[in-house]
């Protein structure tokens, strides 16, 4: 049988970031910036059927075989990994990642204290951008654990997959991903505006319909996080708008100059694992008229720079209007 325990164990002893499984090789370790063969005997297919067998569900082995994709999570005694497994030509294999605590994340990335400041309000939409690989959700489960310290909230989350199990000793704590426990991202929104969550978590915003039903629940009572794969800050506002017909974007403009509290966009740093240079746009007046005229090439003049995951916070001012406080 694969002892994945062990192959887990020597990857990071050494520091490495994933493991790489296939049958009829050895295991291969990622680190930064190169890819190393373990000093292993190679997998036998037999040896992965069984594992597989071992920690799969029969829904999870049903949802492989129909798409040929699938992640999960593998616990060992000590930690939890997520797992993405896929089907190659020659076969199937997998990749291995541990996952930080949400203690690890917040130590790492050092959030300024005033990010707290933007889950204060009963609703509106904050929106964390970046390339894929960026630190999107690690940055959103890091607020909403600065947001505990103050008060335990009610967190409901829909993902696709879910990349970070939420401590119930922060927030209580409901998530739901996308394949598994609902249909569509839209369905998991709607499901969430019936319970009424301090906040909701959304991995990803795929279509409009899904836009419709987060900017009605930020216009409720929930502050929405959501993450958009953009290159930059402006790319991110485009994104969105090209989702929705000509017809409609009035409307999207309208609503999000009133719903959108701030985009939080993380700037990958190549000079370390841990730095990831964050560009804040918040709302404003100025910003509002931006979004209603659909002049989105004049955002990343609006966005204001934090060098790295330790800086000092910048002089920011939440605009909360008259909506309340949470605390």
């Amino acid at each position: 049988m694969l002892d994945l325990n062990r192959i887990l164990r020597d990857a990071e002893s050494v520091g490495a970031h994933a493991v790489h499984i296939r049958a009829g090789k050895p295991p291969f370790l990622r680190f930064e910036k190169r890819l190393t063969n373990m000093q292993h005997p190679a997998v036998r297919k037999s040896d992965m059927d069984d594992f597989l067998k071992l920690v799969l569900t029969k829904e999870q082995s049903a949802q492989f075989k129909r798409s040929g994709d699938l992640t999960f999570f593998y616990r060992s005694a000590e930690d939890t990994y997520r797992v993405s497994m896929f089907h190659m030509a020659e076969d199937r294999g997998f990749v291995v990642q541990k996952l930080e605590s949400e203690h690890e994340i917040a130590t790492r990335l050092g959030l300024p204290d005033y990010f707290e400041e933007y889950l204060a309000t009963r609703n509106g939409l904050l929106l964390f951008s970046g390339p894929m690989g960026s630190i999107k959700a690690e940055t959103m489960i890091s607020m909403l654990r600065q947001a505990g310290r103050k008060r335990q909230l009610h967190v409901m989350s829909v993902e696709q997959p879910i990349q970070y199990h939420l401590n119930e000793d922060t927030c209580l704590a409901q998530q739901m991903e996308v394949g598994q426990n609902v249909d569509s991202f839209v369905q998991g929104v709607e499901i969430s505006q019936r319970l009424g969550p301090d906040a909701i978590v959304v991995s990803e915003i795929p279509d409009s319909a899904t836009m419709r039903a987060l900017l009605k629940i930020a216009d409720a009572g929930t502050v929405v996080l959501a993450a958009v794969d953009a290159s930059t800050v402006t790319r991110t506002i485009e994104k969105l708008d090209s989702l929705f017909p000509e017809r409609e974007k009035a409307w999207l403009r309208s609503t999000l100059a009133d719903q959108l509290k701030a985009v939080i966009h993380a700037v990958p740093d190549c000079r370390a694992r841990s730095g990831s240079n964050r560009q804040v746009l918040e709302n404003s007046c100025e910003l509002r008229s931006i979004l209603l005229a659909g002049d989105y090439y004049m955002l990343e003049a609006m966005t204001q720079t934090v060098d790295g995951p330790r800086d000092n916070p910048l002089d920011l001012a939440v605009n909360n209007d008259d909506q309340g406080l949470l605390w």
